[in-house]
């Protein structure tokens, strides 16, 4: 699709935003990022929605593909991530609240504490809130994409 031609015209080298291409009301990708910060994304990357494995057209799509979905996958882990814990009893705290400077969906830690954000390259300042808690500011907190080739 990122040729343009055929199917993906109308998509300036092959891509577009799904949302303005067609709605989806209802869909679980964006329940899913507001309720448990899980990011679902769709990926069409040929005209053919079910293409054959018998005459090799599916494996070439993972040839095609293969290194720039794995690339997009290491990408999953760029961003902050750890635990909330309480600073006497070392205990996760489970519902903090995750706020990142700037950006306008916040997180929630879960089961023993665990948080993970994706964030893009560069300084954020994040605050934590959490009930009977103080609220706790690290302010610049750089996040690096340390895999970049560029």
């Amino acid at each position: 699709m990122n040729k343009g031609q055929g199917c993906a015209a109308e998509f300036t080298e092959g891509i577009t935003n799904g949302a303005q291409w067609y709605d989806v009301p209802g869909g679980m990708q964006d329940f899913n990022y507001l309720q448990s910060n899980a990011f679902e994304i769709t990926l069409e990357l040929s005209c053919c929605k079910y293409p054959s494995a018998e005459n090799g057209v599916l494996q070439q799509e993972w040839d095609n593909n293969k290194e720039a979905l794995l690339s997009y996958i290491e990408l999953s882990h760029l961003g902050i991530k750890g635990f909330i814990r309480d600073i006497d009893t070392h205990t996760g705290i489970s519902g903090a609240l995750i706020q990142v400077e700037g950006v306008l969906h916040p997180v929630r830690s879960v089961k023993n504490g665990v948080y993970w954000r994706l964030l893009l390259p560069g300084l954020h300042n994040v605050t934590v809130t959490a009930a009977g808690y103080l609220p706790q500011t690290k302010f610049n907190i750089n996040v690096a994409n340390n895999d970049s080739t560029s």
